[in-house]
């Protein structure tokens, strides 16, 4: 109750010192909000640490150079993982089990959160009377660690599923995503010839497919992606876990779907001969997804951090500064950009917009607002910034 309600550690530590609304008996083994917390933590509720399992692919190692370096890795049981976020009580109010359709006054159809989709409708026309689709959707990205440890980087993918709405996957609150694996990142060669360098780029494809195989396992099995699970309202239901999406930026799509830099990951049709995957630069070899009950080509969805903020918005920023010094406006933009102030999640610029050499996304995304807005402003010949007004060029 006190954690839910969001109440402050000073308030929670002066409760339990004051024995407000407490009994005896809890005040006894409840000391400090620290305490508090230490206990929760300690509870089993079926996702701790011993759900995480380490892992290790049995006589192959990264290259020869680094022949006794395991090939490690750490994963959860993927179809435990749905389960344990079926049965959160806390989401109660918020899971969906079944497919809908719903409408407009005026009978227009209303697309919203997944369960109004039609692969849903498609996917559970599917399913035998009774059973319940629970979509996986899967978030990886290869983040970057530390310099000053030897460059280290970790590939981490996450999982959540479809039966919770956007709002609660996405609040770092609900805990709505799971990270459910921790993939190894390639150990790099040194001083070695271009041949031998391609030839172990195909042979670190092929354990990044065993490795995947590995985590992917649960949904492979057809004994296993089909299980009974307790809901968070308390009932049992027959559930089919289904792939629904995997979200990931370029990079992440072209490892997983095998093909060349560069190329479109749309093109991996599973149906399609060994010739006419090589002609769309599908490498050779295993692909784990073709193994997937789903349409290899359906699960990469849009990632609006990459192709939007750092991707199109960035590439159209930078177009407008060549247009600007072209037209000889570059130092007018600056002066409107400096004098933007501080507004909810944007900071004001300290550098002029071409002086910052690297844009995160949490930077792009308000800036861009900001510089379509002003971009607006001064198209139209006249540009007013607060108290000082800045004739537009000629």
């Amino acid at each position: 109750m006190m954690i839910a309600g969001k109440l402050s550690t000073k308030t929670i530590d002066k409760m339990l010192k004051e024995s407000v609304g407490i009994k005896d008996e809890t005040k006894a083994s409840l000391k400090s909000n620290y305490h508090l917390r230490q206990m929760l933590d300690r509870m089993e509720d079926g996702l701790g640490a011993s759900s995480c399992r380490e892992s290790q692919l049995d006589n192959m190692v990264w290259n020869a150079q680094h022949t006794k370096e395991p090939i490690e890795f750490w994963h959860r049981d993927i179809i435990e993982c749905g389960k344990w976020l079926l049965q959160q009580r806390a989401y109660t109010q918020y899971l969906s089990y079944a497919p809908e359709k719903r409408f407009e006054d005026d009978g227009n159809r209303v697309y919203s959160e997944m369960y109004t989709a039609d692969w849903w409708w498609e996917r559970q026309s599917s399913l035998d009377a009774g059973d319940t689709m629970v979509p996986m959707i899967f978030v990886s990205d290869v983040t970057h660690l530390t310099n000053f440890s030897g460059d280290k980087k970790a590939w981490t993918v996450y999982m959540t599923i479809g039966n919770l709405p956007a709002t609660v996957r996405m609040a770092p609150s609900q805990h709505g995503i799971l990270l459910v694996a921790l993939l190894p990142i390639p150990v790099k060669m040194r001083d070695v010839r271009i041949a031998e360098y391609n030839t172990q780029k195909e042979y670190n494809r092929m354990i990044q497919q065993h490795i995947l195989h590995h985590v992917l396992r649960p949904l492979i099995d057809a004994n296993r992606h089909m299980s009974c699970a307790q809901c968070a309202d308390g009932y049992f239901r027959h559930s089919v876990a289904s792939p629904a999406a995997w979200i990931a930026d370029y990079p992440e799509h072209r490892d997983l779907h095998n093909i060349s830099n560069g190329y479109c990951y749309y093109n991996t049709d599973t149906r399609a001969s060994r010739e006419c995957l090589t002609c769309h630069n599908v490498h050779h070899g295993p692909n784990v997804l073709w193994d997937l009950d789903c349409v290899v080509n359906h699960l990469p969805k849009p990632d609006l951090l990459h192709t939007m903020q750092p991707g199109m918005l960035k590439h159209l920023l930078g177009w407008l500064q060549d247009f600007l010094k072209q037209h000889k406006r570059l130092e007018l933009f600056n002066i409107i950009w400096l004098s933007v102030p501080p507004y909810l999640d944007m900071a004001q610029p300290q550098k002029a917009y071409e002086e910052v050499s690297n844009w995160q996304g949490k930077e792009i995304k308000p800036s861009s607002h900001e510089g379509l807005k002003e971009r607006k402003r001064w198209g139209h010949g006249r540009v007013v910034e607060r108290d000082v007004e800045v004739p537009a060029a000629p």
